[in-house]
């Protein structure tokens, strides 16, 4: 699964690739990712549903969670409808998660044991499906987000069983604010990311 990702992109870059209308972050590009740090994360909020960017931390915590033992970087994206731990934030609160590049490790075939590089040769961010969720600690909110994953597909399927879910540009508006019915038909569709600037997989040498 991921290790960890990059986003190489700027502030100014996702601002216009993504259609962002609130940003009050500053990012720093290539800035690598790993587990329980935070990540730029684009959400879609008020009942215009006008896109934000902010600050989360990859790390999801449920809202009725007590403390931070409850966490999860990943989402199943077959059982989001029935996992209470998921339920509520697949209804209300997806996200898209940019990156420029992933960080898989195999788990399978001749690479196995190795770091692979997954990211797109033009370096534009790659959106990632999320979940994300505000959870209440110590008199203040914590913003935290998950990827979703599903079964692995293309060449990724060589070496591992499942990677983040990976969506077309056509489909993130029914991501962020669509009906629930529109998400499960983008997750009922599987990987999505444009025919053409499918990730290509590099070893990372150790």
């Amino acid at each position: 699964m991921v290790v960890s990702y990059l986003n190489a992109q700027t502030t100014d870059a996702m601002k216009a690739r993504f259609d962002v209308r609130r940003c009050d972050v500053v990012w720093r590009p290539l800035q690598q990712v790993v587990p329980v740090t935070p990540a730029v994360v684009i959400h879609a909020e008020g009942a215009a549903a006008r896109r934000a960017l902010d600050l989360m931390l990859w790390g999801f915590v449920p809202g009725w969670a007590k403390d931070m033992d409850k966490t999860s970087l990943f989402a199943r994206a077959e059982t989001l409808e029935e996992s209470g731990f998921f339920r509520a934030s697949y209804r209300s609160r997806r996200c898209l998660v940019p990156a420029t590049a992933l960080h898989l490790r195999a788990t399978r075939g001749s690479a196995a044991g190795g770091l692979l590089r997954c990211g797109t040769e033009d370096e534009a961010a790659i959106a990632v499906a999320g979940l994300w969720e505000a959870w209440g600690w110590e008199g203040d909110v914590l913003n935290t987000f998950c990827l979703i994953t599903v079964p692995a597909q293309h060449e990724v399927a060589r070496f591992q069983a499942r990677m983040p879910l990976l969506l077309a540009q056509k489909d993130w508006g029914d991501w962020l604010s669509g009906r629930t019915a529109a998400a499960s038909a983008i997750l009922s569709a599987g990987q999505t990311q444009e025919a053409g600037r499918w990730p290509a997989l590099v070893p990372v040498a150790a």
